[in-house]
């Protein structure tokens, strides 16, 4: 499908630029319109998107264009399902015709006469099955985690789908009276594969001790590095089983590896701030592992480094959502749904909101997404080191209030020496970060230790 010309914002000193700079992963040169413009178009719709200029040759020589370049393009566009909106604009260079092909990149798989081409570089190539089956779950045209495996479905874990049962009749509400097999059909965890019965992906990933068996990618890599590059690997380690053992596993044993921060010296206890938000970064692992693309063979990547902890896991975005509007369209609802039922995801779509509210209020980690084709990337980054995070006088406020019990803030001003309202300040501060609480309204406010 063409659009109108203006739709295509491009000056003529932008497409000299573009045109010296030559080409690139998403810039190409046609000297006419022929049927290989068909394939270029769809696979820059396949891939990232990108820009055709006809009328230059490969070496960036102005050439120009066919006159009836614009009708060429249509009939090559009829040609291409389902149709892509490309935006369209003829300019003149040196008196010469140059056409500007806009290409968005789209959620959809497009074929040009019944194959469908991507882009890798600067070289187009038909996708083969293993591609189309990846591309077709990153556009969440199929749900993978329903689909059989090669696990059959008597190596259910009857301990786990037990465990589940309960688990969900605590949680959700949620009895049961039928047999657990009965039960593991209605729920799509067991599935039908020609004549036989099978574990679903979902049912593999949840209820088999060992889904490693079957799916050797479907685990977390853990890499500790000893600097912010990530060439110095100082720990390479593996969680396996199934998908919410993962999730706990990991988690504690990040707990034993991450830096605690000292924030409260008294009489009464000491307690100590993760520097990263174990809460958030939970969520983050569950979303990793529930949302990833497990049509690719590869595995969900946390890296430590000594300023970040990066979060990597094969699968982009679903088409509609960004991390500024995080709707709940789940690439693998089934596994979503187990998770949700016992307790791992508390609800529908609210994930990425929650990380973004706890790493707001804590007082190191700024919180990143970096969203490509294929991948996303969570990044918690440290904005402060540790020991910038409470000051003399914030730690001997502790003291006191670990020593006295409790205390109001004309107490504490008093006693330290500062005014009020720089009492109340840091009060408020240490009550953000969960050190403080109090009770009471106004000059009769009590503050004490968490």
């Amino acid at each position: 499908m063409m659009v109108n010309d203006n739709d295509v914002q491009i000056s003529i000193s932008d497409l000299i630029r573009m045109i010296r700079e030559g080409e690139s992963e998403t810039l190409e040169f046609k000297k006419t319109v022929t049927v290989e413009l068909g394939k270029d178009i769809v696979a820059f719709a396949n891939t990232s998107g990108g820009i055709i200029i006809v009328g230059v040759s490969n070496a960036g020589d102005i050439v120009g264009a066919p006159k009836d370049a614009e009708q060429r393009i249509s009939d090559i566009l009829l040609n291409i399902v389902p149709s892509i909106r490309v935006s369209i604009r003829s300019l003149k260079i040196e008196d010469k015709k140059i056409v500007v092909i806009n290409v968005p990149q789209s959620p959809k798989i497009h074929t040009f006469r019944n194959i469908a081409y991507i882009r890798v570089g600067r070289n187009v190539r038909p996708l083969d099955i293993y591609e189309l089956l990846s591309k077709a779950s990153e556009s969440v045209l199929f749900f993978s985690d329903r689909a059989p495996t090669d696990a059959p479905a008597c190596e259910l874990n009857e301990k786990i789908f037990r465990w589940y049962l309960e688990r969900r009749r605590e949680i959700r509400g949620l009895s049961y009276h039928k047999d657990m097999l009965t039960m593991a059909r209605q729920l799509s965890i067991i599935v039908r594969r020609n004549s036989e019965e099978v574990l679903s992906l979902g049912g593999l990933l949840f209820f088999h001790e060992n889904p490693q068996k079957y799916m050797y990618w479907a685990k977390l890599r853990f890499l500790r590095c000893a600097n912010d590059d990530i060439t110095s690997i100082i720990e390479d380690r593996f969680f396996e089983g199934p998908i919410w053992k993962i999730i706990d596993d990991f988690v504690g044993y990040l707990k034993s590896v991450i830096g605690r921060i000292p924030v409260i010296e008294g009489k009464v206890r000491r307690e100590d701030i993760f520097e990263y938000p174990l809460e958030a970064v939970r969520e983050a692992v569950t979303n990793a592992l529930a949302h990833r693309n497990y049509i690719m063979a590869t595995e969900v990547q946390v890296f430590l480094t000594p300023k970040r902890l990066i979060i990597k896991n094969p699968g982009s975005f679903p088409p509609g959502v960004t991390p500024e509007n995080p709707q709940h369209i789940p690439r693998n609802p089934l596994i979503c749904q187990l998770l949700f039922d016992v307790g791992y995801i508390e609800k529908w779509g609210i994930g990425i909101t929650k990380m973004k509210k706890i790493c707001l209020e804590h007082p190191l980690i700024n919180l990143k997404f970096n969203i490509r084709p294929f991948y996303t990337t969570v990044i918690f980054e440290k904005i402060k080191e540790p020991e910038e995070l409470l000051d003399e006088t914030d730690r001997r406020i502790l003291r006191i209030l670990g020593d006295l019990g409790e205390a109001t803030s004309s107490q504490l001003s008093s006693i330290i020496g500062l005014s009020k309202p720089t009492i109340i300040k840091r009060l408020k501060r240490m009550e953000a970060l969960g050190l403080v609480q109090s009770k009471g309204r106004g000059p009769a406010r009590k503050y004490k230790l968490t």
